[in-house]
């Protein structure tokens, strides 16, 4: 399991099922070093932190699309570890540059300045509910 150290010394530890959701992300993944190395743990509880990386590192992964009707054309892709295909927008479209990334991460259990981390995002989106409840986090070990 990876590991890096935070800005305040505390450690965030990369579990199996953060990587494989970082495979899909390899624009995350090559600034994921250098953003938790910015980041200061809170006291306690779920962190939701957005990183400024002070230039541009990709693009929103949401894109504006209408709505579907019934003889419409929609596209859509299975994900990996994802019930249902995920809608997606059509070929040329692009989401908009940014320049930060949302790191969303637990408290470890066990270890003291040591948090799991969640997913990782390029962007926040306000619209999205995460589930901060700890019984639901898988076990790093």
């Amino acid at each position: 399991m990876r590991k890096f150290q935070t800005s305040c010394g505390g450690v965030i530890l990369v579990p199996a099922k953060a990587e494989t959701h970082l495979q899909a992300h390899p624009e995350i993944q090559k600034h994921l070093p250098d953003a938790i190395k910015r980041i200061t743990l809170p006291p306690s509880g779920f962190m939701s932190v957005e990183v400024d990386m002070g230039k541009v590192i990709g693009r929103k992964g949401l894109v504006q699309t209408t709505e579907v009707g019934i003889d419409s054309l929609a596209l859509f892709s299975r994900r990996v570890d994802r019930e249902k295909p995920s809608r997606v927008a059509p070929l040329g479209s692009v989401g908009e540059e940014v320049n930060t990334i949302v790191i969303l991460a637990f408290p470890d259990r066990v270890q003291e300045k040591t948090y799991i981390l969640g997913p990782v995002l390029i962007q926040r989106n306000h619209d999205m509910p995460y589930d901060c409840r700890t019984e639901n986090i898988v076990d790093a070990q």
